[in-house]
């Protein structure tokens, strides 16, 4: 366009209405023809008048002048930039220029540029120089020295590096509970400097040991700072410098708590959630006793906040390893929750009684979760479960015990299946926030997908009644086929690893490392001591049978043992477990931790009421109560001295076979009764008369206590001759 020659026919084809078709090509042309005639507001005010009464001819004008502005406006802010942009290469280049001029003079004279009066201004180069390298770098890239070699020299590094190491003993940051508001979140350029000699020390190791009380502290006061980011430091410091680390970071956490806990995020506390177990047992009994003086009320608004920070003084609590710590702590975490479960932290109390006694928090939450037609008591449980649940969704029940453990996460589900209705469930199609609707759903998901994947009967039994249950009505298909694909994964064995393979080559058996594993090789063991009694050609059957007293068949059959372990287990006799029993032979795998214990009597000796007591309360009661013993055999040695036993005092008599069986049911009895938690076995080793030579019936005679005895044996044994019949009878 030709603003002088275009600009008086387009307003006058403007103005024609008689030919409306042209109005509206010639509005966009005088107005793309008003910045170059450089008349902007009073040709704005002609065309205006120009379009007149014609709303979309003004819509279209404003439109386009509005368009035309922002272009001007774009295009002078792109001048404005690329001036500023000229200006930012000439100032980076001369800055460049400058560096490198400081370096040279650095590098000409370095003991000028760390002199006193000048190492302050150097660190700062140099620290600045650090940024540039690492882009911002995180704390355990504050120090490196092969970087410090290649920007500048041997040493200009070593220099440095004593420079910075006396630099951090000179500034005193201050941590975040005693900033001002106003600088809360800010981290001075001298403390990141004198992070620089903290990093520095660190890189050799024990640099710690040799600090004084007062640097200890002070380094501590830096680790606290950068806590996250620097587990190297904050170990060595609390290994050499326990009690100034335990000072620093325990009494910042508590002052957080203290003055500050109505903020959601306290930085020291939360940091220590993530410390190693060390730091955390470290703190341990500060934030014990921080637990029991925490409030039971908090300001209006802030119970979200308290019960975060309570969560995160419990997690590091978690870490304590002493059972009656923990014990204390389930207690006090019952006893808070016992007074006000729907109190402001009520729910976070709940999640600390999870935590250290799983058992007691399932009987806690099902007695306030009763009533499920309760409006409030649904809303509750949606409240308590999406709390309980962390971030992933997991629902903390720590129980090693896998019967206890299936009772619970199915009374868990059923609870969360009542309160958090999957009818209810909030459907999910755009991007928000999780709420605690959302993290309830996925704590109940998360405990029947625990159930699901743990082994063993009671799991089994526990998913089956969830089957049978009208609440899953809809998954009841599906729950039965868990139910039998979990039966099917735990009767397959644990796969073998390599050197299991070349122990399988070598010895032909793998090493077992599970229980039921190891228990079927006791079993073998025990059969192979038989056969190596009745068919060795250099069986010593005859001077086995001579031993009398359990003590000596326990050293006996422990030996045998261990000669036929081939690498799958280890024999050792007479450990305290339990109650400070002690079983006869105890085998530990080789794989795992799994242990399996053989209680040991001459069944001679013994009434069937005896052995039953012995399987019973000894073998089952006692010495399988540890969660890693879990295999046992009453293992019965018969000399062939009694020719039987009586069932009751005036039951049928049952020969030592019998007895076996009879106890074997027994054994399979308590095995269900404690759904299959355990396996027993009973083993009747039979030195009498199954094999060798047989006892004669003098010698069993003479065993005989009483005359009764003695004539009752006569008449039921097979074994009887006429000669003996008849001298016995005739006396």
């Amino acid at each position: 366009w030709r603003p002088t020659v275009d600009w008086p026919w387009s307003i006058a084809a403007l103005v024609d209405t008689d030919r409306h078709e042209r109005r509206e090509p010639a509005l966009y042309a005088a107005v793309y023809m008003l910045r170059e005639r450089k008349r902007v507001d009073s040709d704005l005010a002609l065309l205006r008048d120009a379009v007149g009464d014609d709303e979309t001819l003004r819509r279209a004008l404003e439109a386009q002048v509005d368009l035309r502005e922002r272009q001007e406006e774009d295009e002078a802010r792109a001048q404005k930039s690329a001036r500023r942009n000229e200006a930012a290469k000439i100032k980076e280049e001369r800055r460049m220029n400058e560096w490198i001029g400081w370096r040279a003079r650095l590098l000409d004279d370095p003991e000028h540029f760390f002199s006193p009066g000048m190492r302050d201004g150097t660190l700062r180069t140099i620290y600045e120089w650090i940024v540039e390298y690492f882009a911002e770098p995180f704390a355990p890239d504050f120090w490196n020295k092969n970087a410090l070699v290649s920007a500048f020299n041997g040493v200009v590094a070593d220099m440095a590096e004593n420079a910075f190491k006396m630099y951090w003993r000179s500034v005193s940051p201050v941590l975040w509970s005693k900033r001002s508001e106003s600088e809360k979140n800010d981290i001075r350029v001298e403390w990141k400097m004198g992070m620089v000699g903290i990093m520095a020390e660190a890189s050799t190791r024990g640099w710690a040991a040799s600090l004084s009380p007062a640097e200890g502290s002070l380094a501590a006061t830096y680790a606290a700072i950068w806590f996250p980011d620097i587990g190297p430091v904050v170990a060595e410091l609390v290994k050499y410098c326990p009690s100034e680390a335990e000072a620093v970071f325990g009494a910042e956490a508590v002052a957080q708590i203290r003055t500050h806990g109505n903020c959601r995020v306290l930085p020291t506390l939360k940091d220590m959630t993530y410390a190693s177990p060390t730091v955390k047992r470290l703190l341990g009994p500060r934030f014990l006793n921080e637990l029991k003086s925490w409030p039971d009320s908090v300001p209006e608004g802030t119970a979200d906040a308290w019960s975060g920070h309570l969560i995160d003084a419990l997690t590091i609590l978690d870490e304590a390893e002493d059972d009656d710590t923990r014990a204390d702590i389930a207690r006090e975490c019952a006893a808070r929750y016992a007074s006000a479960p729907d109190g402001p932290v009520g729910i976070a109390w709940l999640k600390g009684l999870f935590l250290f006694d799983a058992a007691t928090g399932v009987q806690a939450i099902g007695e306030t979760l009763s009533n499920a037609n309760d409006p409030d008591a649904r809303a509750y449980g949606i409240e308590a479960f999406g709390i309980l649940a962390d971030r992933g969704g997991r629902v903390e029940v720590r129980i090693a015990d896998t019967a206890a453990r299936a009772a619970i996460l199915g009374r868990l589900t059923r609870l969360a299946y009542t309160f958090v209705d999957p009818g209810d469930d909030p459907h999910r199609r755009d991007v928000r926030p999780m709420g605690p609707h959302d993290r309830a759903v996925n704590a109940r998901e998360f405990l029947l997908r625990e159930l699901l994947d743990t082994p063993g009967y009671a799991a089994f039994r526990t998913i089956r009644d969830l089957a049978d249950d009208e609440m899953f009505f809809g998954k009841r298909d599906w729950l039965r086929r868990s139910a039998r694909e979990r039966a099917a994964i735990d009767a397959e064995f644990q796969p073998c690893d390599p050197t299991d393979v070349l122990a399988l080559d070598k010895v032909h058996e793998a090493p077992p490392n599970d229980r039921d594993g190891l228990f079927v090789v006791m079993m073998d063991r025990l059969e192979d001591i038989e056969y190596e009694l009745s068919h060795d050609d250099l069986s010593d059957i005859e001077t086995v049978r001579r031993i009398e007293t359990e003590q000596e068949m326990q050293r006996t059959v422990a030996l045998r043992l261990r000669s036929m372990a081939r690498g799958a287990y280890q024999v050792t006799r007479e450990e305290a477990v339990a109650e400070e029993k002690r079983p006869d032979i105890r085998l530990r795998s080789t794989r795992g931790a799994q242990g399996a214990v053989i209680e040991l009597k001459i069944a001679d000796k013994w009434t069937l009421e005896k052995m039953k007591n012995a399987l019973r309360v000894q073998l089952a009661g006692q010495y399988l109560r540890d969660r890693h013993c879990k295999a046992g055999c009453l293992l019965l040695v018969y000399r062939g001295k009694k020719p039987y036993w009586r069932q009751g005092a005036r039951g049928r008599r049952l020969r030592f076979n019998d007895i076996v069986e009879h106890l074997r049911e027994e054994a399979r009895e308590i095995e269900k009764n404690s759904a299959y938690e355990v396996r027993i076995g009973v083993y009747g080793l039979d030195l009498g008369g199954r094999y060798g030579r047989p006892f004669s019936v003098a010698e069993r005679a003479k065993a005989m206590k009483t005359g009764s005895d003695l004539v009752d044996f006569i008449r039921h044994s097979p074994l009887a001759d006429t000669a003996f019949v008849a001298e016995r009878s005739g006396s």
